[in-house]
This record gives C-alpha cells, structure tokens and sequence, in this order.
C-alpha cells in the first residue's frame, strides 16, 4: 500500500485545493493542521497516518476514526523530522572563540540525552523514539538523494580511528574535494576519521589549494 507523503505547508494546502471529497492513503508528517481546520472538516479522511502533526481536539476528532494519528514523545528531538538537519539545527547556537556555547547547542543537548539513556537503552519509550526518528531520516536521506544521478553519489565509510595529521586523512580530503569539484555528491557514515575527511573535503571544494594547506596546519595542531 503506498501512501502519497504530505511534509510541508504548502504540499497540504496543495492537497486541500486539488482533492475531491475523500483524501485516502496519505502520510501527514510533522505540519501543522491546526490553521487548515476547515479545510480538513470538508474532507473524509480515510487510511491516512498522521505523524507528529499538530491539531485541536476538533481535528482529532474528525479524523482518528478510519486513520492512525502518531503522536509526540516526550524526548528532545523530534522524532518526525521531514527534512534531514542542517549546521543551524545542530550548531546554531554556537559562537565561533566561545567552546561554552557548544553546550547548549541542539547537537549537544541530544547527544546527552544518548549518554544518560544509553547506547542500549532500556525504556520502550526511548528506543521506539529513536527508530521512529532514524526512520523519518531515512526517509528524508531518500527525497534528498532523489535530486541526484545514483552514479553521482559517493560514500565513505569507516576509518574511524584515522587521525588528522596523518597522509591517509589528508587524501581522504584531496579526492573528496576533487569529486565534489566534479559533480559528485559526496556522503560518509558521520563519524570521525575518514568520514570526517569526506566532509572537510566537500566544504573546501572550489577553494584553492591555499587555503587546504592553511586548513591542513590547523587541524595538525
């Protein structure tokens, strides 16, 4: 059963507009119905799931007889995301000359969280929250890498344990800028090492080899 994917705004207003009477099948993932009440009073809703979605008690009952509304976790993070994370969702408060700051940013906060629950978490609260979360982020990873040709994508994995200062990790940079340069998307497992690497590479496409080498002495530091 494959279900149409509502995720912003302006898709379920899009919706509302074209629609008939009935709206069958479709996925609502973390909007906000609440300022669409009498356009969703119009519609009969049937097999639809409604993830994370903000509504009054007047939607809710509109809608929760034929359809399975999801709700949110007390954790913090949203565990419906319908986009993948950018610099300002995990470092926005970040302040460059001020480390204190990191604390408080949306990466740190989350990443605590994980070190209180456990990598192996023992509450079902939890541990349904993080798949329901990596579950919306595989399917944002998979809109996101629609824009791009397959054969355009490249992934580098592993190398956890390689250090910055070391030719490997440097290589690692110089052929990740070189693809990006090239067209190439450029993806890795989010660790350190050569994954880090990858990344480092991609942001210094277009660059010149100047500034790498200037790149290069500080992370040797």
């Amino acid at each position: 059963m494959k279900y149409a994917e509502i995720e912003t705004q302006k898709e379920l207003k899009h919706l509302f507009h074209k629609s008939g009477d009935i709206i069958d099948k479709v996925a609502f993932q973390d909007v906000d119905l609440t300022e669409f009440e009498e356009d969703v009073s119009r519609f009969y809703f049937s097999n639809c799931l409604f993830l994370g979605c903000k509504m009054n008690e007047k939607i809710k009952h509109h809608i929760e007889e034929e359809n399975y509304i999801f709700p949110k976790l007390e954790v913090p993070y949203n565990i419906y995301p319908n986009r993948l994370y950018d610099r300002f969702d995990l470092y926005g408060e970040y302040e460059l000359g001020k480390p204190e700051t990191y604390e408080q940013t949306f990466d740190k906060i989350v990443y605590n969280h994980f070190i209180k629950t456990g990598k192996e978490a023992d509450s079902i609260k939890e541990t349904l929250a993080r798949r329901l979360h990596d579950h919306s982020i595989t399917d944002a990873l998979y809109n996101f890498l629609e824009q791009y040709d397959e054969k355009k994508v490249v992934a580098i994995m592993g190398g956890h344990s390689l250090a910055r200062n070391t030719a490997d990790y440097k290589m690692v940079v110089k052929l990740s800028k070189q693809l990006t340069e090239t067209g190439y998307l450029m993806t890795s497992g989010g660790g350190p090492g050569a994954m880090e690497a990858t990344h480092v590479g991609a942001w210094f496409a277009g660059r010149s080899s100047d500034d790498l080498k200037n790149a290069f002495k500080i992370l040797d530091t």
